[in-house]
């Protein structure tokens, strides 16, 4: 079965092939244990090595999809996700993508949001002032998903007033030549710092100097596009008013006017419309972060989510109604 599920794709095999040793040495180790559960994080090999353990062992499984494993390649994963006991998503999009594969038929999807630890976290809600200048923070690899460029070309074409944001880039990828050539193309070399990766306590300094935070993502040509990003809650958890993009599962946690401004992905004059809109009305940027806070503290908080997994591996709902998160989150979008 192995082979013929990822036989078109000879790079995904030999992976594949190279997982089968792997998951026959923690077989042997569920049967030695008395292992009751095996939990998956991530559709890919993870959750491979969950299906083989469950072949040789009878010991059932589940996994949670995130991103770049479902969206890039579904190889296999039907018949790995009809073999669950249940799966969860970290978004209703991506359940809503995971029906595709016969999720809610034969096998629960059930939606937990991953989380945060907002201890972490000091919230101070903020808004960029009247005048001076603007603190922008980006922090994501350097990938095309993430749609650095379309952020470089809204500050480029903007009028004087977006002029004094300047933009903090955290991280880094196989587009950072390129969009170090391109700040200087568009001149704004005086307003565009790469930081390149850092611990995450640096992070947590630049968000806290932050007056607003933005990720332009988009859906890159090979499928790959966000999750439901994490530095996304970090920044509601801070209460840095967020401007972001219509992809994937984002609407769900920014939701457009009430916890930050969303615009279309790809589309450099709908995102600097966006950051213009938050420079202009302070006041409710402060009120979005008042909400985004507490958002996050209602269905990102990471002992929460942990509380509600193992709930699941206990083997009762997570709550009532299952098909929402809980305090009436987003419906799932249409595919």
């Amino acid at each position: 079965m192995v082979i013929g599920g990822y036989a078109r794709h000879p790079v995904l095999l030999a992976r594949a092939v190279a997982t089968l040793p792997v998951a026959a040495a923690n077989a042997r180790s569920l049967a030695i244990l008395g292992v009751d559960h095996v939990h998956a994080h991530f559709a890919t090999y993870p959750l491979l090595t969950a299906w083989l353990c469950h072949r040789l062992t009878s010991v059932p499984y589940s996994f949670t999809a995130h991103a770049h494993d479902i969206f890039i390649d579904q190889s296999f994963l039907r018949p790995r996700l009809a073999a669950a006991d249940f799966a969860v998503a970290i978004s209703h999009f991506n359940r809503g993508f995971l029906a595709a594969y016969g999720g809610d038929r034969a096998t629960p999807v059930h939606v937990i949001g991953c989380g945060i630890d907002l201890s972490e976290y000091w919230y101070r809600p903020r808004a960029p002032g009247p005048s001076g200048a603007v603190r922008a923070l980006c922090v994501a690899s350097l990938k095309d998903y993430k749609g650095h460029r379309f952020l470089l070309e809204a500050l480029a074409g903007g009028p004087p007033e977006l002029e004094r944001v300047q933009v903090d880039l955290v991280g880094d990828g196989p587009l950072r030549e390129p969009l170090r050539q391109l700040v200087l193309e568009l001149g704004l070399g005086d307003r565009v710092r790469f930081h390149g990766a850092l611990p995450e306590p640096a992070v947590t300094r630049l968000l806290d100097d932050a007056h607003l935070f933005v990720l332009p993502s988009v859906v890159a040509p090979n499928g790959q596009m966000e999750g439901l990003p994490v530095v996304l809650m970090e920044a509601l958890g801070a209460g840095v008013p967020v401007v972001a993009t219509r992809t994937s599962g984002v609407p769900e946690l920014i939701r457009d006017g009430e916890t930050g401004l969303l615009a279309e992905p790809g589309n450099p004059s709908d995102l600097r419309n966006a950051i213009m809109q938050l420079l202009a009305d302070p006041s409710a940027a402060l009120r979005r972060a008042d909400a985004g806070r507490s958002l996050v503290e209602r269905d990102h908080d990471v002992c929460r989510s942990a509380a509600v997994l193992v709930r699941l591996f206990q083997g009762s709902a997570p709550w009532a109604d299952e098909d929402r998160l809980p305090h009436e989150a987003s419906p799932a979008p249409s595919k």
